[in-house]
């Protein structure tokens, strides 16, 4: 074995665990403690008639803290899941009839400078955005998000939509997925968010 490859492999492993030390006390000032409860929520939630299809809107208040910007400037990914259900006010109770999950990612080209957004509801679509702030608004806000044909709702019916968006480790590099104290800073679960609404017409 080379003595050289093995040297310089020691130094090359102590190099990157001195840069990941110093991303976490970047990101976790003063201890690798959690933080404070997150304060994050579903808001402004509200359901349309499209052409064909049933529309829903929302936005993720609060998801986006110092923290987690501060870690995707520093060039890691981050991901939100969305869960949203929809349900038909039945005499027997609530019965689903649709439900679906999707995700948002935003990473930041370190080289570029620019932040580059992608959704798996549509894969296809890179977007890509200067700022910060246009970052957080395609992070933060669903609209015009298919629920089910509208031929599927009864006139005079009452429904319930309910939506909530969780952090996901899943797009986390797998050296940071099992780092307490970072994991802690960003890991956020919203409550669900209820949007209930009767389809016009009368019940037959």
């Amino acid at each position: 074995m080379n003595p050289f490859f093995l040297s310089f492999s020691g130094r090359y492993v102590l190099a990157s665990m001195v840069v990941l030390c110093l991303l976490l006390v970047t990101l976790v000032p003063g201890s690798l403690a959690a933080g404070p409860k997150s304060k994050a929520k579903i808001s402004d939630g509200l359901v349309m008639n499209g052409d064909d299809n049933l529309l829903l809107y929302f936005r993720l208040l609060d998801g986006l803290t110092p923290q987690v910007e501060e870690g995707v400037n520093n060039g890691i990914p981050l991901t939100f899941t969305f869960l949203v259900e929809l349900h038909h006010h039945t005499l027997r109770g609530l019965q689903s009839i649709a439900s679906m999950s999707f995700d948002y990612q935003l990473r930041f080209d370190t080289l570029k400078e620019e932040y580059l957004f992608t959704s798996t509801r549509r894969p296809d679509q890179l977007i890509m955005v200067r700022s910060l702030a246009e970052a957080s608004e395609l992070m933060t806000w669903v609209h015009d998000l298919p629920l089910i044909p509208l031929s599927s709702l009864q006139p005079g019916h009452r429904y319930t939509v309910k939506v909530m968006a969780k952090f996901a480790r899943k797009g986390l590099p797998p050296r940071f997925q099992n780092v307490l104290g970072f994991v802690s800073m960003w890991d956020f679960s919203t409550d669900w968010h209820y949007i209930s609404f009767t389809m016009p017409g009368e019940s037959s």
